[in-house]
């Protein structure tokens, strides 16, 4: 039945993995099948399929199918911490879809513990525990306490994250737009009060040095907001000496993180402290004898000349003599030199007790692994002391007292069953009997033989192994009296270990191992099945972790007929052993040694799952093969025939050894096989045309059947030919290009740049399966650290702008452009920036809209300083890189504004109307430096949209009369009365200008005198402009009123060569207005101010 369930469980996960949806449910309603009958307590198949990356939609099925109502199950070992559920795998996996869809249905992200959490988490998942509120102070300190040093970039972030909440963000926003001023007290009071999330503590640093995590002690200290003094004085009462010296070490090199008097004090007498350790170093081996001899009357002397408190550890930890570790803590305690011994730890035995716990919280594993744990002190520390390492409530079950208060009956079922289970609180382990044994602690031994709720086989086996080895590794006079002592506890039954062959095995294992290798090597068979007859043999004894009947057989090449013996005293072959630092299971030796007969015995007689082919790790029979040396084509071939499943982690593994041979092989095997070709043929012979996109769709479903994870190409460092195979064999459903997981996209692109691997994006972006409309360009170009390495990696960012903007699919559109200019401001790369921004509007997918026009220039304008686009220098050797980005491209473009305004205004579509031509001149000003204002002037007063009625010529003249340069004002002037001379419905009159308001504004911005003069001169030599004598009387009074004689002498000799005067007499006309403005002159300013508009 168990193997029918095996196999009924496979197929589910086959055909679900591969995302067979309708096939899948036709399958199990047709067979009536119950996925709950196929679960057990540490196999579910709803988490398999979240951990085997299976599709949403096929996770869905399975838990409406599955009927399963409670998602918060788990299955696993609690005791050793090994706990699944399907939020912790989809957690783990980062399938965040997943999740969300779990949570909806009733599953408790709460329920998750820390220590599942702790072993689980990476970047990604993270911020979405952030999100969802699961992340509390409580489990920063937990992190804090047990996270390793490889993480601590992880627990920085979180703490980032945590701290500074969006929601703080959003506040200090708040306070600016509403533009409400806070003094830098109050701002540093929001800030500790934020900080204040985390309350550090002496508790918090203990914790961390406990691991000897040192650098995690100073991004806790950046979130302290205690006194400097008060933190000092926690790290310094810690009394860590390796911390001490971590600081002593920072202290000298000029790093240190504190700078506190009282701390530099400290570490000085560090110093001194250190160079008193150097003498009672070498003091120590004459005290050390002393303890060894249990000298009291002279160790007595050394405690009295030498008060270092460091005697007393020493003798706990080389496990002295009782007395001699009492009388240390007696002496320290009180300060006692002569005394009656036993009348005194008679008298502070309790004392003692508890001088104990002050060593150490973790008392009751000090007090058992020193032999000093008895009845008396455990039940006066259960009494006395509430912070211990176990916790005792999880040891009381909850409903106990509920039967016991309702007078329940329970039967002798039901007590067993609380019994076993009270017993399975407490796990008993390897490493218990091992201490046990070491310690010559035959009392523990018994205690934990007769506690175990395991099978007595499976413990008799551990002690064996544990004695065994000893023998193996520890040959020492005291390993006989091991086995004696044993033995003489077994006979007198105070030991309950009844099995005679036991002993046997245990005093004769070494020359009963050699007598069957050697009949084995002689391979004869009848004599080795003799042999273990007689001398009753269990193989569970003859095997350890380093040796095994089995696969010595195989290695000595034995014949089949005693490997089939051998396998009549193994109930499974599906294990493994270290042997030569690989893992070697009986299959995984028979295919190195191509021993196939041997390997189809075991194949047809056991159940073998050539993807787990040890218990450590998920490697598969392949990767083992391959990593011991021992993969060759026609094992290769026998395993594709026997029913292998492919391993992501497998190809990863060929793709870095570049096994291009291996890989070929794999695909033939998997993809494009013998049904496939029929497929093929049968549709020929009853002549069914397929279209191309049929046929790439049926080759893409055909490719599909091999699952390659990104993980494959990160890992390899170079294209080669093993990745181009992988490459060619992507199918539709690949995880490379799954929307769910695009941010490994990125993580493969970042590798790419950091491999400088040209060929990885091209094959990438050219890919059919590869969506281009999601990839954001702006995310490409934030790779950690790029912008400090920018040289290193200017080739390969060319390479990749220009990939893309190459590919057939691409459309600028996909492009946000603003965030792109950020992304290349950090950069800084002048050249990189230019390439981008002519690429851009170069594009055939390149739109021009006038709101587009104003957004890019804004956002070029944001982005630009004094003419160029980043403070740093470009790439000195750009131009002459042997890579070229372009042939078209040239480096020597001047502006990268100029390139947009010229292409804008060659867009067919381009419409003066439609833009804020004074806006723009405004922003213009900051390139007064350069020729592009002037150069944008000229195009756009020559554009064919052009017209003046189209902006207010007046503001024109006033924003060029800001412009450091008056060639601007020049400019317009001369195109303006340019235009005029063309007779066009675009051109503006000059009875359309206020001269007055004009002459006004000049004289108004000062300094202007030439260029006013040239205005006069153009205006006066324009032949449409009608004049009037009242209207001559107000310039005249004007100019002469701001004493400027001469411009009014410039306006008079350009008035006299207007049309007006043409067949006048000049001189009449002089006396004229030399007749007004003797008349003006007699007017008051009040009358005259009224002159001027």
């Amino acid at each position: 039945m168990e193997k029918k369930n095996e196999k009924i469980k496979n197929e589910i996960m086959e055909l679900a993995i591969k995302n067979n949806l309708k096939i899948l449910e036709k399958y199990l309603k047709s067979n009536n099948i119950e996925i709950q009958l196929l679960n057990n307590e540490s196999s579910d198949i709803l988490i398999e399929l979240i951990d085997s990356y299976a599709s949403f939609e096929v996770i869905k099925f399975i838990i409406k199918y599955g009927d399963y109502r409670d998602l918060d199950f788990t299955i696993g070992d609690s005791t050793t911490g090994k706990i699944q559920s399907p939020l912790i795998i989809a957690l783990k996996r980062n399938n965040f879809r997943v999740a969300d869809f779990l949570i909806e249905y009733g599953a408790s992200i709460h329920n998750i513990s820390y220590d599942s959490i702790h072993c689980l988490l990476n970047g990604k998942n993270m911020m979405y525990l952030l999100q969802k509120g699961y992340v509390t102070s409580e489990l920063i300190y937990y992190l804090i306490a047990n996270i390793s040093m490889s993480n601590i970039s992880l627990i920085k972030k979180l703490l980032k994250y945590f701290i500074y909440s969006n929601e703080f963000i959003l506040k200090l926003l708040l306070i600016y737009q509403e533009k409400n001023a806070i003094s830098n007290i109050v701002l540093h009071d929001i800030l500790d009060k934020e900080r204040n999330k985390i309350k550090i503590n002496r508790k918090v640093y203990s914790s961390i040095l406990e691991n000897n995590n040192f650098d995690m002690i100073d991004i806790i200290y950046q979130y302290d907001i205690r006194d400097e003094e008060i933190i000092v004085q926690d790290l310094i009462n810690l009394k860590n000496y390796n911390f001490d010296k971590y600081l002593m070490e920072k202290f000298e090199t000029g790093n240190l993180m504190i700078h506190s008097n009282m701390l530099m004090n400290h570490l000085l007498n560090f110093k001194i402290e250190l160079k008193k350790k150097k003498i009672f170093h070498a003091n120590r081996r004459a005290i050390m004898t002393m303890i060894h001899n249990n000298d009291i009357y002279h160790f007595m002397k050394c405690i009295k000349e030498n008060e270092n408190h460091r005697l007393q550890l020493v003798a706990i930890h080389e496990n002295f003599d009782n007395d001699i570790i009492i009388l240390l803590l007696l002496c320290r305690r009180h300060k006692i030199t002569s005394f009656n011994t036993k009348i005194f730890i008679e008298k502070y035995r309790q004392e003692i007790n508890k001088y104990w716990v002050l060593l150490d919280p973790n008392i009751i594993n000090i007090l058992y692994r020193n032999m000093h744990l008895n009845k008396k002190n455990f039940r006066y520390i259960l009494d006395n002391f509430s912070e211990l390492s176990i916790n005792l409530q999880e040891f009381i079950r909850r409903d106990q007292f509920d039967d016991l208060k309702r007078q329940i009956p329970l039967s002798n079922h039901q007590l067993k069953s609380i019994i076993d289970k009270e017993r399975k609180k407490i796990p008993i382990k390897y490493s218990n009997y091992q201490y046990a044994i070491k310690n010559n602690n035959y009392k523990i031994l018994e205690l934990l033989y007769e506690n175990d709720y395991r099978k007595k086989d499976i413990v008799l086996h551990e002690l064996f192994n544990i004695l065994d080895n000893d023998d193996g590794k520890n040959i020492n006079h005291n390993y006989n009296d091991k086995i004696i002592s044993l033995i003489k506890k077994t006979k007198n039954k105070s030991l309950n270990v009844q099995i005679l062959d036991f002993k046997e095995n245990l005093l004769n294992i070494k020359m009963k191992r050699e007598i069957i290798r050697d009949k084995i090597v002689r391979n004869d068979i009848q004599s080795l099945k003799n042999f273990i007859i007689e001398k009753r043999i269990d193989f569970h004894y003859i095997n350890n972790q380093f040796f095994d009947t089995m696969i010595y057989a195989i290695e000595n090449g034995s014949s089949i007929e005693l490997i089939k013996y051998l396998t009549l005293h193994y109930s499974s072959i599906n294990y493994y052993i270290i042997h030569n630092n690989n893992y070697v299971s009986p299959l995984s030796c028979a295919l190195s040694k191509n021993n196939f007969k041997v390997a189809n015995l075991f194949l047809n007689y056991y159940p073998i799952n050539f993807n787990n082919t040890n218990q450590k790790n998920d490697d598969d029979i392949i990767y083992n093969l391959f990593s011991s040396g021992s993969l060759n084509t026609k094992n290769l071939n026998f395993i594709l025939n026997h029913g292998y499943k492919l391993l992501s982690k497998t190809i990863e593994l060929l793709v870095v050894n570049n096994e291009e041979k291996f890989l070929k092989m794999i695909f033939n095997h998997f993809v494009f096989d013998q049904s496939f070709i029929l497929k093929l043929l049968f549709s020929y012979k009853n002549k069914k045309i397929m279209s191309n996109k049929q046929l790439n769709e049926e080759i893409f479903h055909e490719k599909s059947k091999i699952k390659i994870h990104s993980n494959v190409f990160i890992s390899t460092n170079e294209s080669n030919l093993a990745y181009d195979v992988v490459f060619n064999h992507l199918g539709n459903d690949s995880n490379l290009f799954i929307l769910d997981s695009f941010d490994d996209i990125y993580t493969l692109i970042f590798s790419a740049f950091e491999k400088k691997n040209y060929d990885f994006i091209e094959k990438f972006i050219s890919s059919q399966l590869f969506d281009i409309s999601k990839l954001k360009l702006e995310k490409c170009l934030q790779m950690p650290n790029l912008n400090s390495y920018v040289l290193f990696y200017e080739k390969i960012l060319f390479h990749f702008i220009k990939v893309l903007f190459n590919n057939e699919t691409f459309n600028v559109k996909y492009i946000n452009f603003e965030k792109t200019m950020e992304a290349l401001s950090k950069i800084g790369n002048n050249n990189l920036t230019y390439y981008f921004v002519e690429k851009y509007i170069h594009h055939r997918t390149y739109q021009y809209n006038h709101m587009k026009f104003e957004k890019m220039f804004t956002t070029l304008n944001k982005y630009y300083n004094n003419g160029k686009i980043m403070t740093s220098s470009p790439s000195s050797n750009s131009k002459n890189n042997d890579f070229s980005m372009d042939s078209d491209y040239d480096f020597n473009k001047k502006e990268i504004m100029t390139i947009f305004l010229l292409n804008s205004l060659q867009q067919k579509n381009f419409d003066f109307k439609e833009i804020h031509f004074e806006d723009i001149l405004r922003i213009l000003r900051r390139y007064s430096n350069t020729y592009l204002p002037e150069m944008f002037l000229k195009k756009i007063f020559h554009h064919k949209t052009f017209n003046f009625s189209y902006f207010d010529f007046e503001k024109v003249l006033q924003i060029s009369l800001r412009y450091p340069r008056l060639s601007m004002a020049k400019l317009i002037i001369d195109e303006t009365f340019h235009q005029q001379s063309i007779t066009t419905a675009t051109t503006i009159h000059p009875s359309q200008m206020n001269i007055m308001r004009i002459l006004f504004q000049f004289i108004k911005e000062g300094q202007h005198t030439k260029i006013l003069g040239y205005f006069l001169n153009k205006i006066m030599k324009n032949n449409q402009w009608e004049i009037s004598y009242s209207y001559l009387k107000k310039i005249i009074l004007l100019l002469w009123n701001k004493n400027n004689i001469d411009l009014l002498e410039c306006f008079i000799e350009n008035l006299l060569y207007h049309k007006r005067f043409k067949n006048d007499d000049k001189e009449s006309i002089k006396e004229i207005l030399f007749s007004i403005v003797s008349f003006s002159l007699l007017l008051s300013s009040s009358s005259l101010s009224l002159l001027y508009f």
